[in-house]
């Protein structure tokens, strides 16, 4: 099956953006947006699998990006190559 390498609406690319980087609930995302949480998932699965396919390696050749769980520093990103390990925050 071929891959659609559209880029995804900017609705779909905010849901991702509020579910994935600013972690919010995909529950309280889905009320915001008025579509249910197994919606919010569908979404999510399409925009991260476009990610992957069209820009991914483009971006990060041979990179790991982490999300840290970190309860002191919950916006604190880890870049990782077999070279070095970068960290950088966001908002």
């Amino acid at each position: 099956m071929a891959e659609n390498l559209r880029i995804p609406p900017f609705r779909s690319l905010d849901i991702y953006r509020l579910v994935v980087v600013r972690r919010l609930k995909q529950c309280h995302v889905a009320n915001s947006f008025r579509i249910t949480p197994g919606r919010v998932s569908q979404v999510i699965r399409r925009v991260r699998n476009w990610v992957n396919a069209s820009i991914g390696d483009w971006l990060f050749p041979a990179a790991t990006i982490c999300v840290s769980t970190s309860p002191s520093k919950p916006n604190t990103c880890a870049f990782m190559t077999p070279q070095a390990i970068q960290s950088w925050s966001f908002w």
